[in-house]
């Protein structure tokens, strides 16, 4: 089914990523299923999954946990993943979920234990939806997540925030691509980045400098691996049209409201 008219389940609908999409996609004329705990459904313990998914043309994995911890991560995404999958192969739903880019490379394990989470997540998709029915949809970090990063590296008034290059995007260009590709019905995967690579370590500095709360930004070097190109896409990847400069000048404009 193509087009409007298109019943669509959101698990983590109120996250960063997850209300975006849900507001993208009732804009679009789909009805949409919100699912998250709060109001009953919970993915990790299989509570209401499967009456969230019935009727539905699709299934998004939009959950997130913030964790440093790889086996955490792990335990997190693989169960969910298998819940979801098995939801989505009782309603024959098709499956969209929302990764990152560089999740399966296994030289980012080793510095970074969420990737490890999202790298297991994505393999049980693999294994368990059939590639005609999967949408692996791989972002690079979001501009909203820069402030998060600066919260959970922060010490009292500084933060050590790594050096890391990156590409990041707005979540609602993020959005914006994940709804076209369900519309289109796409499997297989698609990457999405933004207009230009930068460094972490500036863009916490900048957001830190404008925001009420005032931080210090020490940058650190982690190692060699963060140092490198890992973390951004490869040719092809859709990018957009939001610069760090515009989203940037609206987070200064929230912050004097």
């Amino acid at each position: 089914m193509l087009g409007a008219n298109m019943q669509i389940t959101v698990l983590g609908a109120t996250g960063v990523l997850g209300h975006q999409l849900v507001e993208n996609l009732v804009n679009r004329g789909h009805a949409v299923v919100e699912a998250h705990r709060s109001g009953g459904v919970d993915a990790y313990r299989d509570h209401g999954l499967q009456e969230a998914v019935a009727g539905s043309d699709w299934v998004v994995d939009c959950l997130n946990l913030q964790t440093l911890s790889p086996g955490r991560a792990v335990d997190f995404f693989t169960t969910t993943a298998h819940h979801i999958a098995e939801a989505a192969r009782t309603s024959g739903a098709r499956v969209a979920v929302v990764s990152i880019v560089g999740a399966a490379n296994p030289a980012l394990h080793r510095s970074l234990g969420y990737y490890k989470g999202k790298a297991a997540q994505e393999s049980v998709y693999h294994d368990e939806v059939p590639p005609e029915r999967l949408l692996m949809f791989r972002s690079t970090q979001w501009f909203e997540l820069v402030e998060t990063l600066l919260n959970q590296t922060s010490l009292g008034p500084i933060a050590a925030v790594p050096h890391m290059r990156v590409q990041p995007l707005a979540v609602a260009d993020a959005a914006g691509f994940l709804a076209d590709a369900i519309e289109q019905n796409h499997s297989g995967d698609r990457a999405v980045a933004g207009p230009d690579v930068r460094d972490m370590a500036e863009l916490a500095a900048q957001v830190a400098a404008v925001r009420a709360k005032r931080t210090l930004v020490i940058p650190i070097t982690l190692g060699r691996v963060l140092r490198q190109n890992l973390l951004l896409p490869d040719d092809g990847a859709l990018i957009g049209t939001t610069s760090w400069a515009d989203w940037l000048a609206e987070f200064r404009a929230a912050q004097s409201r």
